[in-house]
């Protein structure tokens, strides 16, 4: 199946695009009720959706994921065959603008030193612990982290929740 077709697919069950979804290029998000699907072909986020899914990973601040597939093959940079990742996930909300300055300006420091080893002074979203784990997972596998922009991160109630943090 395409990924046009696995698009459409949702589509016939009621899933709804969401046209300005933040989410990168090549990326589309449908949503239904409480479940967003994911379907793209940025190899950062299957990247991710194995991370979470594997039972070792300590993450904990991070988005649900209820299912993740790579109907073609594992998605690259290469992508010869047109491989591409679908995600079903929790819906989460956004923070509000001020929570979003807030976190930005701590990023800012905060990966700085967590990039450096050093523990930062502070952890007011709660999640040093998970961006230390993705830090060694990245360089690991040769990606980036892409967590200083606040549309990277969601909320679970009053906990900040990780979403998408490679590149």
């Amino acid at each position: 199946m395409t990924k046009q077709q696995s698009i459409n697919s949702y589509k016939a069950k009621g899933y709804t695009a969401i046209s300005n979804n933040l989410s990168g290029i090549y990326t589309d998000v449908l949503v239904k009720g409480s479940t967003v699907v994911r379907i793209g072909d940025d190899p950062g986020y299957p990247h991710f959706a194995r991370l979470i899914l594997s039972t070792s990973s300590g993450l904990k601040n991070v988005v649900k994921i209820f299912l993740h597939s790579e109907p073609l093959g594992i998605v690259n940079d290469l992508n010869f065959n047109g491989e591409y990742s679908i995600t079903e996930t929790e819906l989460l909300t956004a923070m509000s603008q001020q929570e979003s300055e807030n976190y930005q300006t701590w990023a800012l420091t905060a990966l700085n030193e967590i990039r450096q080893g050093k523990k930062p002074a502070t952890d007011p979203f709660g999640l040093v612990n998970d961006i230390d784990i993705l830090f060694v997972y990245a360089r690991n596998n040769n990606l980036h982290i892409d967590l200083v922009c606040p549309k990277n991160v969601m909320k679970r109630g009053n906990d900040f929740i990780i979403l998408d943090p490679f590149f």
